[in-house]
């Protein structure tokens, strides 16, 4: 694994991904929810799920690499 100082590289990716899908996930359902757009809202929860579940599975193999 690549070494950024003390902190593996992968522990970064893995916090970007992860609040990068958050960060959509809940701007994109606070700013339509009143217009109550259901398929921005799905296209969001989507997107924020999907970038969650990569996040998981980058922690698991980390886990289990080491």
């Amino acid at each position: 694994m690549r070494m950024i100082g003390n902190l593996d590289f992968d522990i970064y990716f893995l916090v970007l991904v992860g609040g990068y899908g958050m960060v959509l996930w809940l701007v994109d359902s606070y700013k339509y929810k009143n217009e109550k757009q259901e398929a921005l809202e799905k296209k969001a929860k989507t997107i924020g799920i999907t970038t969650m579940s990569i996040a998981a599975l980058l922690f698991l193999t980390q886990i289990f690499l080491r």
